[in-house]
């Protein structure tokens, strides 16, 4: 995942937990397989949302084909034109872990159209509450 200016994450509006996961993101620090096994620790090798290719954080969160289906769900919807591996929106990446962390641990795994209402959702709510507006929300 292409790394973002630190100051970038820290002056969102998102909550601080959101904040720090996507500054952890962008520097590939999340206990994906291939830092697990970094670190001996037994896992699957896998994506366990493509089962196509070996899970690190670039490709969970950009090369994915899951998440660039869920990728391009969102960009319709905001009707943006920009490359997938240059987004950095916040929920999409807390989405996609949430999702991956589900079928490794629940084996459940909901549908590319489920993430991206979940998305919708959640930032029509935070719309509604001001978080994206300029001033106090």
């Amino acid at each position: 995942m292409a790394s973002m200016p630190g100051n970038l994450i820290w002056e969102t509006r998102a909550s601080p937990r959101v904040r720090f996961f996507v500054w952890l993101a962008t520097r590939g620090r999340f206990l994906t397989a291939d830092n697990l096994s970094r670190r001996g620790w037994p896992n699957q090798q896998l994506c366990p949302l493509s089962t196509s290719e070996e899970e690190t954080c670039r490709h969970l969160f950009s090369d994915c084909v899951f998440a660039r289906q869920v990728w391009v769900a969102i960009k319709g919807w905001i009707q943006v034109d920009c490359p997938l591996q240059d987004q950095s929106h916040e929920d999409l990446t807390w989405a996609i872990w949430k999702e991956r962390n589900g079928k490794i641990f629940n084996q459940k795994l909901s549908t590319t159209a489920q993430i991206y209402n979940g998305i919708r959702a959640e930032v029509i709510i935070w719309k509604e509450v001001g978080i994206f507006n300029d001033g106090e929300g």
